[in-house]
């Protein structure tokens, strides 16, 4: 028996995207059917990824859910032995940091916190959940938003949550 799915998603992976290509190398090894990266970090502010993984691993048939047919293959395959070697990884590393710099959640309004301190109010969190639910493409990123609204209640003093 081998390993045939790998379900990495929701995890947190962080790769950088100069280290993926050993990250896919040790991927080849298990001769995967079936790959789930999609939601995670890396994947969000690195999207190339998908192009290098159906590129690199030939036994792959599904990734994040999506089929991968012999034509797609094909032609991933092509642009990749076209780009052989000419590839910096390295540019992908900045790319992705300034996506991450683009991407991060502005802090919260002075106006959305409690009196005595960052506790935001109940309105505030309640904000951000509408947001998330108004905005499925900026999920991940309202999620994020809503967490460290979250954060700022649990790690405010006791006094300060009896506010809300």
């Amino acid at each position: 028996k081998k390993l045939r799915v790998l379900d990495i998603s929701a995890n947190r992976v962080s790769w950088r995207p100069s280290l993926f290509k050993g990250q896919l190398e040790t991927l080849k090894l298990l001769h995967l059917e079936e790959l789930k990266v999609w939601p995670n970090p890396f994947a969000e502010h690195f999207k190339e990824y998908q192009y290098l993984t159906v590129s690199d691993l030939p036994t792959l048939q599904l990734l994040d859910g999506f089929k991968i047919d012999r034509e797609l293959r094909h032609n991933l395959r092509q642009e990749a032995d076209r780009l052989a070697g000419r590839v910096d990884y390295t540019v992908f590393d900045i790319r992705v940091e300034d996506r991450v710099r683009s991407s991060a959640p502005p802090p919260a309004s002075a106006n959305a916190l409690a009196e005595g301190g960052e506790v935001p109010t109940l309105q505030a969190l309640a904000a951000a959940l509408s947001r998330a639910l108004d905005s499925p493409d900026d999920t991940m990123k309202q999620i994020f938003e809503y967490e460290q609204l979250v954060y700022n209640v649990w790690s405010a003093p006791f006094w300060d949550r009896l506010m809300l």
